[in-house]
């Protein structure tokens, strides 16, 4: 056998009683083909020894080369056609696997991911978050805007150079309010007028209920909206207050002024 990979072994070659005593199998791989040999000499008998070669393609439970995929998981196959058989399960649970990432990510993307920002609109195209979060702030300005703790933060106090519009709040059961205006700094010489509007319940549109003086220093300006009080321009307003209202700043120049806004509501 030299250098060729060998397997010597005493066995048994069933169905052949005259060469039970001595016999000899020798194993190998043919190395040009890669198949298996078996080769079996007879020794019994004093007679010349005989060989049977086994080769790739024989009937021997390895298989061949050639051999096609086993159709089924328990019939007869040889172990070529088993383990092709096996190769082919594999293959398909890859792909499968694949598949179920494709959707995983189909579904992610119809979802969103718990980082997504809340939609900028309620119709846009957008994960499930995005519009959940989005709900949630539109109910947070509904709970903050029905003002039925008797006072609420109008504008926050920060710098401004330009005009600044306030929410809509919805008022269900204050007859007057007054809004307080409070002037922290200012640079340069600004000017700043502040607005109380209505808003008409059933064009939508905005209407004045009263004009403050310029606000051209630091302090605190009060003004007063109430039915019955008597109206003074700049200062009160004898009317009630409407279902919906906002306040709305006007700034006369560019110059950055520091203030807020909040509102202590009357019955």
């Amino acid at each position: 056998m030299g250098a060729i990979n060998a397997i010597e072994a005493i066995t048994q070659v069933a169905g052949s009683p005259s060469l039970i005593s001595g016999n000899v199998a020798r194993f190998r791989i043919d190395p040009t083909t890669g198949g298996l040999l078996v080769h079996v000499v007879a020794g019994g008998g004093g007679g010349p020894a005989t060989a049977v070669t086994i080769a790739d393609g024989a009937d021997f439970a390895l298989g061949s080369q050639s051999n096609s995929a086993a159709t089924s998981d328990t019939g007869t196959f040889s172990l070529i056609s088993l383990t092709k058989r096996e190769l082919q399960h594999l293959t398909d649970i890859f792909n499968k696997d694949e598949e179920i990432l494709l959707e995983l990510q189909g579904i992610r993307s119809v979802i969103g991911h718990v980082d997504d920002l809340p939609a900028v609109s309620d119709t846009a195209d957008d994960t499930q978050i995005a519009l959940f979060k989005r709900l949630l702030q539109r109910i947070t300005v509904l709970i903050n805007q029905n003002v039925d703790n008797g006072s609420t933060a109008v504008l926050a106090s920060t710098p401004r150079t330009a005009g600044a519009t306030s929410s809509d709040f919805a008022n269900r059961k204050w007859r007057g309010a007054h809004f307080i205006v409070e002037t922290t700094a200012l640079t340069g010489t600004p000017s700043v007028t502040f607005e109380i509007q209505g808003r008409n319940p059933v064009s939508g549109n905005y209407y004045t209920l009263l004009t403050s003086l310029p606000v051209t220093t630091t302090g605190t300006v009060v003004l007063k909206v109430y039915p019955g009080f008597p109206g003074k321009p700049g200062e009160v307003s004898g009317d009630f207050l409407p279902s919906v209202f906002r306040v709305v700043t006007q700034h006369g120049t560019a110059d950055s002024i520091t203030y807020r806004v909040d509102a202590a509501l009357e019955i």
